[in-house]
């Protein structure tokens, strides 16, 4: 058990006098809020405090962090105000005592929504300052080392929280070593056999390959001798954690019997451009493998991760890795960050309550904020640049259109299209990491539900469906509040009353009818005692687009300015007017009011195998000045057909007709017909 005397021995490497004199001031405090609180396991609470600060010591973190580490139990669990705590220690130390505190006001709510609130809390304070999080995994860790004394199944609870949400938090955050331990606990409590046999088999195996690798460790050391520059270099055999190798073996079966991926050299060399000094001299000595050579000083990982990654073939011929680094780099990388990069850090890529903040307010916060966040910070994370140069770090798998909302997500609703290095690439196209992209707006355009196909990250989802949401009642009011008056002036009948009780405004009243949620008949009941009625309204086709469904036995916006609406299962589908499959009463005729508006589309295109056929097919759209958003292939039974769909916008509607026209034409075309944006 660690005293507050070994504590501030061990702070005093690095710390002043003055800054010691605000530690015993912050442990003073905290030992008197926490006086005769005890653990689950028996031990005084003070504990607790002091082994979270002892863990963020070893990561040579600051003295507001250190004292917030001591006192960040002092306000859920104690007596101590917030005003207190502030008056002694200043705002700086107040705000991260009180971004680790829980909310005391959950406990009408669940587990779940508890630990969901507690989360979105601490990550909004951690935007504003990272050390919220640190602390915040300094005493997620202590937890899960004293975890025995609780319940099996609380245990269990805690491990998997820790495993989905702390650890990838900080492996983000770039504390490796914390990462490492919250992986390997969490995993022997959730899967304590795997956890043996696993443990097992990479100690068998290291005895197996320890003697070769020690043979090419002292090889290293041998040649380091001749140059000065090198002399202080360390030279470590280190081996993949169990989590770690059960993670891979869920990808690759021979994880655990290949010794490239359980054992590693690593070099702790003094400077920087050492590093690439002492690569040269370890390719010289084995030959490197293709392919497996990584320069993480050059373009850092968003986590701000340096180290050179290479591997090379042994005279016996297996394969294995080696990572070079300088102290700087593998001791608490983040810590060691400068200002500017913890910026980039806050503001830009990693800004994780961003990613629940655009539910803020909404239902969906506690439906699927958890989930989308859990998403997000299991993915691993690339660099992209962008038009400035600056450096944004996105989930790999991103498309240009994620990146579009992560750079300007007022601007992103108006991309008309995108450039990635140089070359002109539709929205829908998938980065990579280190990719240079620029985008091009357009205030004419806007968003389109086909987006949803291929907007992966969870701000982009719902920045889109939240944009269709409003469009499509924005849209209903003004459908609805037409049909009303063209049909009232038409026939002279007046709504009926009791139905327009049922709503709470005149506003949601038409915008049932504009939804088709409310059926006209309905709504007149008159209209009942007619065979059939037709009306006809002249409206602009943006109008309807966000409202209504194009009808696939039909090309209802290619034949031309007027088509049939009808309500069907409680959905508008639009039809063409000589449309056999179209309802013959209780029609909308629709014109629209504007030639020139813009369309999306998809065709469905089955063809021959055939070299350059998708070039042919895409040269007919830019003579129409389609803009592609996105191409997929489907399966085919036949392997020398290809089946392939294609989603465009075209400026006007007219150009559908003609497009299909051209490509029917292509004598490689064996079947089309129109695709749909689901």
């Amino acid at each position: 058990m660690l005293s507050y005397l070994e504590l501030r021995q061990f702070a005093s490497e690095y710390l002043s006098e003055q800054e010691l004199a605000i530690l015993d001031k912050a442990y003073a405090v905290a030992h008197k809020g926490h006086n005769e609180q005890y653990r689950q396991s028996g031990e005084p609470y003070i504990t607790h405090p002091l082994a979270v600060a002892y863990i963020l010591i070893e990561h040579g973190m600051d003295i507001e962090t250190l004292c917030g580490a001591l006192l960040h139990d002092v306000l859920e669990d104690t007596d101590y105000t917030y005003a207190q705590i502030h008056n002694k220690f200043g705002e700086a130390i107040t705000l991260l005592v009180d971004g680790v505190s829980k909310l005391r006001h959950l406990a009408d709510q669940n587990y779940t929504q508890q630990e969901f609130q507690n989360l979105l809390k601490m990550l909004q304070a951690s935007s504003t300052d990272w050390r919220v999080l640190a602390i915040k995994l300094a005493d997620r860790l202590h937890n899960m080392r004293t975890i025995g004394c609780m319940k099996l199944h609380k245990q269990q609870r805690k491990a998997r929280e820790t495993l989905e949400v702390y650890a990838p938090l900080s492996g983000h955050l770039g504390l490796f070593t914390i990462k490492k331990e919250l992986e390997d606990l969490s995993f022997t409590i959730l899967h304590p056999y795997r956890h043996l046999v696993i443990t097992k088999a990479i100690e068998k195996y290291t005895e197996t390959h320890i003697t070769q690798c020690q043979k090419m460790i002292l090889q290293i050391q041998g040649h380091i001798i001749s140059h000065s520059t090198l002399k202080e270099t360390k030279v470590i055999l280190n081996r993949k954690s169990s989590y770690e190798i059960y993670l891979e073996r869920k990808i690759d079966k021979r994880a655990l019997r290949s010794q490239e991926h359980i054992l590693s050299i690593h070099c702790i060399v003094t400077e920087t451009e050492n590093c690439y000094l002492l690569l040269g001299l370890i390719h010289a000595l084995w030959p490197p493998i293709f392919d497996a050579f990584r320069d993480y000083i050059g373009m850092p990982k968003i986590n701000s991760y340096q180290a050179l990654h290479t591997a090379v073939r042994m005279p016996s011929g297996k394969t294995i890795a080696i990572i070079i680094q300088t102290d700087n780099m593998r001791d608490a990388i983040y810590t060691h960050a400068s200002e500017k990069e913890r910026k980039i850090f806050i503001d830009h890529p990693l800004d994780w309550s961003r990613i629940l903040q655009v539910w803020e307010g909404t239902e969906e916060l506690n439906r699927n904020g958890l989930k989308a966040f859990k998403h997000e910070i299991s993915r691993k994370q690339i660099l992209i640049f962008d038009y400035a140069h600056h450096k944004w770090g996105i989930s790999e798998g991103c498309t240009a259109l994620d990146f579009a909302y992560c750079v300007d997500s007022k601007k992103a609703p108006y991309c008309s299209e995108c450039s990635v290095n140089d070359q002109k690439q539709p929205l829908s196209q998938i980065l990579k990491n280190g990719d240079f992209v620029t985008f091009r707006y357009d205030n004419s355009l806007c968003i389109h539900p086909t987006w949803l196909n291929f907007a992966t990250s969870a701000k982009a989802k719902v920045l889109i469906k939240r944009f269709l949401h409003n469009e499509r009642i924005k849209n209903a009011s003004f459908l609805g509040r037409l049909l009303v008056k063209t049909i009232s002036d038409k026939y002279q009948y007046h709504p009926c009353q009791n139905v327009m009780k049922n709503y709470s405004s005149e506003t949601s009243f038409f915008e049932a009818i504009g939804i088709a949620s409310l059926d006209l008949n309905t709504v007149f009941p008159a209209l009942n005692n007619l065979r059939d009625f037709q009306i006809h309204l002249l409206m602009p086709a943006e109008n309807v687009k966000y409202l209504a469904v194009a009808a696939k036995c039909c090309h209802p916006y290619a034949e031309g300015h007027v088509c049939v609406m009808v309500n069907t299962d409680k959905k508008w589908v639009l039809h063409t007017l000589d449309c056999q499959h179209a309802p013959k009463k209780d029609r909308v005729h629709i014109e629209w009011s504007a030639a020139e508006v813009t369309g999306c589309f998809g065709v469905k295109i089955t063809l021959s195998d055939q070299m350059g056929a998708l070039a042919k097919i895409t040269k007919i759209l830019e003579q129409h000045q389609a803009q592609i958003i996105a191409i997929d292939t489907l399966p085919t039974a036949d392997i020398h057909e290809r089946c392939v769909r294609i989603f465009f916008c075209l400026k006007d509607f007219l150009f559908f007709s003609q497009v299909l026209v051209q490509l029917r034409r292509l004598p490689f075309i064996l079947h089309l017909e129109r695709a749909s944006y689901d």
